[in-house]
């Protein structure tokens, strides 16, 4: 029995140091043996709570796969990943997140710790003790002789003691047997006393059945009860009851154990002392309800029959202070399966009977104080403050350049005040003048709601802004890692005051996942955000729903943009609105940094908007601008106003007051455009990228940069061009297309076919086509631009590219060497190609052509153009002869020419370019 124990202490010290260190243990073969003892149950029980791999134990140093090797082990290493993610701002500690899971209660409590079992003696004993074989009393007697002796239950269930006859012991009671031996002892030695105890008790057996975690047989500790057997199976399962836990004794239920009373009222009256024999039966439990929200602890609880909501929050530990006890919610499923919400008063939770699976929910009272208000937004402290008389937004915000933040906008903040009627209003602001102005410095009422927005309505703008400034990349990083933080502080903070209920019950949010066309997904986006989010059209038109455009566009804003912040403040705007009383709402568009709907305060004047809207791009026309109105006295009529934009933003007159729902254009200035650059490179005297004025001439430029060197082959310039590019690279992806459909139609798969292995397969020329990437060049010919003849107009982008003189003729296609020759006056088409190693079986020897040096291509007529006098004299410096392929050798594929024709001129363009 000793041994046993001290086996349980041994490997206690043994898993033990596990945790401490993290070498490879020493585990002696006694010890492993005494381990190998335990019950299956117990040893995984042991190795769980510990944290370590049974099978690593039973067989140290063995792998699977290489035989031998040290025993690896990290202790709690999930819990380790979690304590190393510290906060990058700890004063911020309020705003980390919470993450609260839902657990049973109770579910901690049974918790196997070796190290609490200590070995019984006389003084843990009670007298009830049945004694068993292989007890161990100690009998210590006293008076005529003194001695003391340590006596073992034997088989036969006797003690025997020096000097008295054996005293048969086994069935008796603790107290029966002191009384035994007392007598014995008088009526045997003359004059001497006697104590009886027990030094060491043997361990029991018992079962344990039902719904634990490892039900089966199990060797326990003597004086075990029914709370630490099931511990040592495990603890009870997640569909076991703790209410109904029962033991019988050969047959007959002796005890009935509710663990609520031990863990609620500290009563462990029926938690009984086990004996060998005994089994211990977890029933499957039958009501269980989820208790939430404003009360002292929520959990997973268990009912039994005829209990109440009332029982239900007894066990949680009553409402906390804040809870709002008029209506409590529950949320039950009805027969059909659907959600049923039910309210109780306080007053009816005694007479409220819960059924299995019920969801309860305590609301909070309303935490608005009569002397708060809320800062929102792009502040480094955004949160709830004190209202006091007086206050002011200066008083408030400080100095905005210290107490905002780096991408909050200095020029637009808004006021947005609750008032009786349960309507607001609305006071707009420039945080950068609050110091200056007292106009702008609005004072203060309580539950006042400040907000700041971004300079910035999307990341990639506000991540480009802050990399222009002179930051380290270190310093970048931080400053972005700050921004992440104030961002989800906002993102608690507004958790916080919202106070919403909808993510207690785990219940999914409704989500639109209609596949919407086109033209439905774009009026989806208008309607959700107020600010119009051009940039994102093309983006958002690839999706099909609304809610994967939704997660887009939510991912591409920044938190503190104004198509987050104004939504809400729109929709209640728009609430407000009604017959004759059109809502406080406006709509920019046009030449203005975000155009959209905002909302506008009393008097609001054209300027407002202008600033809301993050100010005018540059070139507005601000001679002139538009005011939509629509008017309902009477009869509907729209009426447009024309006005002077220059005076609208420097006058404060009335004339420039806003109603709800005006429309304001903000038009371009005439003939304005962007800075548009072209790009001079190679042979001319000032090579570099020109800003042009709309209009100009490729001829003017030229003249710009000090015309050509005395090296340079205008000939053989090259022009390219950004639009014919995209157009290019559009009709190659047509043509890779559709000769991919010839290839099929005429069935090219043959072991004859051009289809064949190596570079001159069909197959090859597809995908080199569907890779190529477009030049967009332009034939011109550069002396005609440069004598007036051509006039050549310049767009954004443009490109010419002006080479060194050739001094050679290119040969490709279908020739045996495809190279270069220097240019030989006198020279035609065919001595070039015999130069080359002549034609190739496959070539199309009649339809061989020129590209010149400027890009235009010539055909050249049979016979008189290989003629003496007449060949020669067409063929220059910077050509190119193409031999192309001959498409009806063994195939007849219509496209197969023109492909060809398009890679030859393609790749001669590119050349001419990569040459400078």
């Amino acid at each position: 029995m000793y041994r046993l124990l001290s086996s349980f202490f041994v490997v206690f010290l043994v898993l033990s140091s596990f945790n401490v260190s993290q070498a490879a243990p020493q585990i002696s073969q006694s010890q492993l043996e005494m381990f190998k003892k335990l019950p299956k149950s117990q040893q995984e029980a042991l190795a769980k709570k510990y944290g370590v791999d049974i099978d690593t134990i039973l067989s140290p140093g063995q792998n699977k796969d290489q035989g031998t090797k040290e025993f690896d082990y990290t202790p709690h290493q999930k819990q380790t990943e979690q304590e190393s993610e510290t906060s990058l701002f700890p004063e911020d500690d309020y705003y980390k997140p919470e993450e609260l899971e839902l657990k049973r209660f109770g579910e901690e409590f049974f918790q196997p710790d070796i190290s609490n079992i200590t070995t019984a003696t006389v003084q843990s004993s009670p007298n009830d003790y049945l004694i068993s074989i292989g007890d161990e009393l100690s009998i210590t007697l006293f008076g005529k002789q003194n001695e003391q002796h340590s006596v073992v239950v034997d088989n036969n269930g006797s003690v025997v003691v020096p000097s008295l006859e054996p005293i048969n012991v086994i069935g008796l009671s603790l107290a029966e047997v002191k009384e035994l031996v007392a007598q014995q002892v008088e009526t045997q030695l003359i004059g001497v006393k006697s104590l009886v105890s027990i030094s060491q008790l043997q361990p029991i057996k018992v079962y344990i059945s039902g719904e634990v975690v490892k039900p089966g047989p199990y060797v326990l500790p003597p004086l075990s009860t029914i709370s630490t057997a099931i511990s040592f199976a495990g603890g009870i399962s997640e569909v076991g009851s703790y209410r109904e836990v029962s033991v019988k004794r050969n047959g007959e239920l002796v005890a009935e154990f509710d663990l609520y009373d031990l863990l609620v009222e500290g009563s462990n009256a029926d938690d009984i002392t086990l004996r060998t024999g005994d089994v211990v039966l977890v029933p499957t439990v039958k009501k269980l309800v989820n208790v939430e929200g404003s009360i002292k602890r929520e959990a997973i609880y268990e009912l039994s029959s005829g209990e109440t909501l009332a029982d239900a929050i007894a066990y949680a530990g009553g409402f906390s202070h804040q809870a709002y006890t008029d209506s409590i919610r529950i949320h039950s499923s009805s027969g059909s399966g659907s959600k049923v919400i039910k309210n109780v008063a306080r007053k009816n939770l005694g007479k409220f009977e819960l059924a299995d699976g019920d969801q309860v929910f305590v609301p909070e009272k309303t935490d608005k104080a009569s002397n708060s208000i809320y800062l929102i937004g792009a502040s480094s402290r955004p949160g709830q403050y004190q209202w006091y008389e007086g206050i002011r937004l200066s008083d408030l915000l400080g100095d905005p350049n210290i107490s905002l933040l780096p991408n909050a906008d200095l020029n637009y903040g808004l006021v947005v005040r609750s008032q009786d009627n349960g309507n607001v209003v609305i006071k707009q602001f420039s945080p950068i003048n609050i110091l200056d102005s007292d106009e702008q410095n609005h004072e203060l009422k309580p539950h006042d709601q400040v907000v700041i927005f971004s300079s910035f309505e999307l990341k990639q703008q506000e991540l480009a802004q802050l990399r222009k400034k002179a930051l380290t990349k270190q310093e970048l990083k931080n400053l972005q890692n700050r921004l992440r933080w104030d961002e989800y502080k906002q993102y608690k903070f507004e958790q916080y005051t919202a106070k919403k209920e909808q993510a207690t019950f785990g219940e999914e949010l409704e989500v639109t996942s209609k596949k919407l066309s086109k033209q439905d997904l774009e009026v989806f986006v208008t309607n959700k955000y107020p600010i119009y989010l051009s940039s994102l059209q093309e983006d958002v038109n690839e999706f099909n729903s609304v809610d994967e455009a939704k997660e887009f566009i939510e991912n591409e804003l920044t938190v503190f943009s104004r198509s987050k912040l104004l939504s809400p403040i729109l929709d209640k705007l728009a609430t407000q609105g009604g017959q004759g009383q059109p809502a406080s709402i406006v709509e920019i568009s046009g030449s203005v940094k975000y155009p959209g709907l905002y909302p506008i305060s009393e008097s609001a004047t054209v300027k407002d908007v202008v600033k809301a809207a993050g100010g005018l791009l540059e070139g507005t026309y601000l001679e002139q601008a538009e005011i939509t109105r629509i008017q309902t006295a009477g009869k509907v009529n729209v009426e447009n106003v024309t006005f002077s934009l220059k005076n609208a933003l420097s006058s404060k007159a009335s004339d420039y007051e806003l109603q709800g729902r005006d429309y304001i254009n903000i038009f371009k200035a005439p003939n304005w455009q962007e800075n548009q650059v072209v790009e001079l490179v190679g042979e001319v005297l000032l090579p570099g990228k020109y800003t042009i004025k709309r209009g100009e001439t490729l001829k003017s430029v030229i003249e710009r940069a000090g015309g050509f060197t005395e090296y340079a082959q205008p000939n053989a310039a090259v022009f390219t061009r950004e639009s014919l590019k995209e157009q290019e690279q559009k009709y190659l992806q047509d043509l890779s297309e559709a000769l991919r459909r010839e290839v099929i139609t005429n069935n090219l798969n043959t072991s004859d076919s051009i289809l064949s292995t190596g570079s001159e397969g069909l197959n090859d020329l597809i995908q080199q086509l569907s890779e190529t990437e477009a030049v967009g060049r332009l034939i011109i010919d550069l002396d005609e631009v440069m004598s007036g003849d051509t006039r050549l107009v310049l767009e954004n982008m443009d490109t010419l590219y002006v080479p060194t003189e050739r001094q050679s003729v290119n040969v490709i296609g279908e020739v045996y060497v495809a190279t270069s020759h220097l240019f030989k006056p006198g020279y035609g088409i065919d001595e070039y190609i015999n130069l080359s190693g002549g034609y190739k079986d496959k070539a199309a020897m009649e339809k061989v052509y020129v590209i010149k040096a400027n890009g235009q291509v010539v055909v050249p007529e049979q016979k008189s153009w290989f003629s003496k006098g007449g060949a020669e004299e067409q063929i220059a410096a910077g050509d190119t002869i193409v031999v192309p392929l001959d498409s009806a050798y063994k195939d007849n594929l219509t496209l197969w020419t023109q492909v060809t024709q398009i890679v030859y001129q393609l790749g001669v363009a590119v050349a001419a370019v990569g040459s400078l």
